[in-house]
């Protein structure tokens, strides 16, 4: 991750991801639309996540 400081600093770190399983996040899509299964993300959730990153990006412009 790289940043600028409210300073003007420049910093670069490391962010160690977390390990995640894609493959099984599109089953569980599939399986919502085709088969009427619970999502496994609700729709509040991706919304919070919209918003933050919108926010986020706001602050960068």
């Amino acid at each position: 991750m790289t940043y600028y400081d409210d300073l003007g600093n420049y910093h670069e770190e490391k962010v160690v991801s977390e390990v995640g399983d894609y493959a099984r996040m599109y089953e569980a899509v599939y399986e919502s639309i085709a088969n009427h299964q619970p999502k496994v993300v609700q729709d509040w959730e991706t919304i919070a996540q919209i918003e933050i990153l919108e926010q986020a990006f706001g602050k960068l412009q």
